[in-house]
């Protein structure tokens, strides 16, 4: 787990996920992506979180 559990649960866990929501719904209002290649993307095992194999090309383009 990212932030831990039990009674040691981190106490910047609920800071870090409103920031997350912040910044997100900030860049998903203002820029718009788009795969540059259309490829399958594998996921892969990173200690406890997963992402992609290899790296994935995307195209940003603001929204106004």
């Amino acid at each position: 787990m990212p932030f831990g559990g039990g009674h040691r649960h981190c106490f910047g866990a609920a800071f870090a996920g409103y920031e997350m929501t912040i910044v997100l719904g900030t860049l998903l209002k203002r820029y718009e992506s788009e795969l540059q290649e259309s490829q399958e993307v594998v996921p892969k095992r990173r200690s406890v979180t997963m992402g992609p194999s290899s790296d994935i090309p995307v195209v940003v383009r603001t929204r106004y």
